[in-house]
This record gives structure tokens, C-alpha cells and sequence, in this order.
């Protein structure tokens, strides 16, 4: 399984190696690169098609070790637009089966970047995560902008909606890993203890108040 990182702005790779090893310590092959601007997804859709080919080089410690048919995307603030857009805008967009953003850019302030993003067009399983406190609640992804994205989406896609309680902006990716391994570790390796987490009404996320409100799951 592979899983193709979309970094936030003004941040490199380097900066999310916790992050990388975590995925990486639970099955997954984690690629990320240098691009500090990354909302239109270039560098993301040129990132896919770079660890695609190394399926297929004899030379490449990934020769045929790859699962192709099963590749996730994640991001973090601009890297969420990234993300989206990934998925969305690019000839290889239908190789992605599975996305997580933390903390996603509202759809006024992005388009205010030039960061423009449509969730209407996607296709595929979809957890969106951000914080409530001040820099996430009041500026970069409010409730009410995470709740017209989620509404927004397929009704015909697996997708779940969460901000975690008492967490800013640049604390999302790590007060969230767990969930974010949990939902790649379901939708892309259709791990059934990993499924518990989002599934029914007994779902764990839900009764998780403690730490997390806002919860949709559909």
C-alpha cells in the first residue's frame, strides 16, 4: 500500500518524518517531496507516477513490491488543497483510492490563495479531520467550512467529518495519527479491527468524546 504525502505551506518533507514512520511502521510505503507550495497537486501527481515507476524497475528495492491498486493520499492546511486537487484534477487522479486531510484550507480563504479545490469531484473514501482551537476554529478551517465540504461530498462514498477537542492547527497531524493509520489501514487494506474505529453505531471515533466532537459518518 502506498501513500503519497501533500505537505503544508512552507513545509518540506523533512519536517514530517514522525509522521512518515508511523504509516511506514504499519505496512505502508510512504512517499513525500520538497514542494513548499503544494495546493495545485503537481508535485503530488508527479510524486505518484515517480513511486508507480519504481514498481517496475528492476533496479528499485520496490520492484513488484508495490500494491498499486490500493494508494492513499494525505496532506496537512495547504497540503489538503493539495490533496484534493490530486484526486481530482490530474490524469492519474483515478489511481487514488483513499484521502485524509488535517485541518483543510475553508473553501473563502483558499480561493482568496488561489488555492481553488473542489470536493464535489471526488470519487473515492474520504476522512477529513481539523482542530477547535483558535488558529483552526476562527481562520483556517472553521466548523461551518469542514461541514459544507462534508456535505458537499458523493453521498455514495465512504466519509467521515471529526475535529479533534482542544487542538490547533499545527498539532492536527500528530493528535490525529492514530486515525489517520486507522482509516488507511480500513480503506486500504481492509483491516477489520482498523474498520471498528468508523463503522456503525458502535463506531469508536463516536464514542471517543473525550477527545473528539463534531463526528459525521456516512
Amino acid at each position: 500500500m502506498i501513500n503519497v504525502f501533500a505537505n503544508g505551506a512552507g513545509v518540506r518533507y523533512q519536517k514530517y518524518g514522525a509522521t512518515f514512520e508511523h504509516l511506514a511502521s504499519w505496512g505502508f510505503v510512504v512517499i513525500g517531496n520538497d514542494d513548499a507550495n503544494s495546493a495545485s497537486a503537481k508535485s503530488s501527481s508527479i510524486t505518484l507516477d515517480y513511486i508507480l515507476s519504481l514498481n517496475s524497475n528492476e533496479e528499485s528495492i520496490f520492484f513488484n513490491k508495490l500494491d498499486t491498486a490500493n494508494v492513499g493520499i494525505s496532506g496537512h492546511s495547504q497540503g489538503d488543497v493539495g490533496a484534493i486537487n490530486a484526486v481530482t484534477e490530474f490524469d492519474n487522479s483515478n489511481v487514488f483510492t483513499s484521502i485524509y486531510t488535517a485541518s483543510t484550507t475553508s473553501i473563502e480563504l483558499a480561493n482568496a490563495l488561489e488555492w481553488n479545490y473542489d470536493v464535489t469531484k471526488i470519487s473515492i473514501s474520504y476522512f477529513m479531520v481539523a482542530g477547535t482551537s483558535k488558529a483552526d476554529a476562527e481562520t483556517i478551517a472553521p466548523l461551518d467550512s469542514m461541514v459544507k465540504n462534508y456535505m458537499n461530498l458523493n453521498s455514495d462514498i465512504k466519509s467521515v467529518m471529526a475535529r479533534r477537542k482542544n487542538t490547533d492547527h499545527g498539532d492536527m497531524l500528530l493528535y490525529a495519527d492514530g486515525y489517520m493509520t486507522a482509516w488507511f489501514r480500513y480503506t486500504l487494506m481492509n483491516d477489520e479491527e482498523a474498520s471498528k474505529v468508523f463503522l456503525g453505531d458502535s463506531a469508536e471515533i463516536l464514542s471517543n468524546s473525550n477527545n473528539w466532537q463534531d463526528v459525521m459518518i456516512k
